[in-house]
């Protein structure tokens, strides 16, 4: 997983808002080198899918996205596609960005975006109120 590269593509900057959370949760960022890259207000989606290609280059990355088939998560895809190499989750939750902590003890890339996967499904619950 040395080349293993995670990036943070949200609309906006939230993405710098998941990695601050990451260092917050006490994550060595060192270890698992972040990089947040937002999709900026009037940034064109083949811009964007540019500037992805040009700082995945030479690493293989691990792209988080906030809204499934939004830009930043299309755009993604695109680049996967291009280089011949990458994932790509989307949906990114607070229990998907706890679960990198342990970013150092998976064995490979698939065993990790299973386990963000599974963190970020289980980690969605619902309360409610029945009608008495």
């Amino acid at each position: 997983m040395n080349d293993l590269k995670i990036f943070f593509l949200t609309h906006g900057t939230l993405c710098n808002a998941f990695k601050a959370l990451l260092e917050y949760l006490g994550a060595d960022l060192s270890v698992i080198r972040p990089e947040s890259v937002p999709l900026n207000e009037n940034e064109s989606a083949d811009d964007y899918r540019k500037r992805l290609l040009s700082i995945s280059s030479g690493c293989t990355p691990l792209f988080i996205t906030d809204i499934p088939g939004g830009t930043p998560d299309n755009c993604a895809k695109r680049v996967i596609t291009e280089i011949g190499k990458g994932y790509s989750i989307s949906g990114i939750n607070v229990p998907m960005i706890a679960e990198l902590i342990r970013f150092d003890s998976f064995k490979s890339p698939e065993e990790l975006t299973e386990a963000l996967i599974r963190s970020g499904k289980n980690g969605i619950r619902e309360f409610y109120l029945q009608d008495r």
